[in-house]
């Protein structure tokens, strides 16, 4: 399993934010692409499969819309982005340690990331051990300012997304956003139980109420599945 999902990953890697929006410039609007962090916001966020994930009975994706826009550069930015090229570049030979090493720095960034609060609450409720035990990704694989457009959201499904799902087969895929799992189902094939997105507040700064009673919901199916 973490083979398959190596080999899928690392096919995926040679995604390029300019390749792959470029020819659709007159559909879309191209500026609201973070840009930022110059040639680093050309490469894409790949996800992250918890070094556990594959021994779970229950299998959890939580799934974002994109990036954030960028401000400046962090450390955290520059660090991941070297950890990701040197995955995308390794031999054969050192293509297990190099994604290892990705999957490493990705986890040990998520942790801090403000909207983690959802997953980790989830988490909690549903007995799932820790971040080892999860997956994580973003539809479009991209830093974006505000909501993408579904031009956007579907030529990320299409090139990257439903790849890295049919990769790691979750049974229930928790969209990050009220209304979000709208987007996942137009485009959604597999066997997952795609569960209503969860409601965020501004900046991520707490967990709203509904959140909660969202979550509740969603741990007591995900246990009595």
């Amino acid at each position: 399993m973490k083979n398959d999902v190596m080999d899928t990953l690392y096919k995926l890697s040679v995604l390029n934010k300019e390749d792959l929006y470029l020819h659709h410039k007159d559909d879309l609007d191209l500026g609201k692409f973070s840009s930022n962090l110059s040639e680093i916001e050309s490469n894409p966020f790949l996800g992250y499969v918890g070094k556990f994930y594959f021994d779970e009975q229950i299998r959890i994706c939580f799934i974002g819309k994109s990036g954030a826009e960028s401000r400046t550069v962090q450390s955290a930015d520059l660090e991941m982005n070297e950890k990701f090229e040197k995955f995308r570049d390794s031999k054969y030979s050192e293509r297990e340690n190099a994604f290892d090493a990705y999957q490493n720095t990705i986890c040990s960034h998520i942790e801090k990331w403000k909207v983690f609060k959802i997953p980790e609450l989830l988490m909690e409720k549903t007995c799932t051990k820790n971040i080892h035990n999860i997956s994580y990704v973003n539809i479009v694989p991209f830093r974006y300012k505000g909501a993408p457009s579904k031009t956007v959201y579907k030529i990320a499904w299409e090139n990257f997304t439903q790849h890295f799902l049919q990769a790691i087969k979750p049974h229930f895929i928790i969209p990050l956003g009220k209304g979000f799992d709208k987007i996942i189902t137009e485009y959604y094939s597999g066997n997952a139980s795609v569960e209503s997105g969860i409601r965020r507040t501004n900046g991520d700064t707490y967990i709203h109420e509904e959140a909660k009673k969202q979550i509740d919901l969603i741990s007591s199916k995900i246990k009595n599945s």
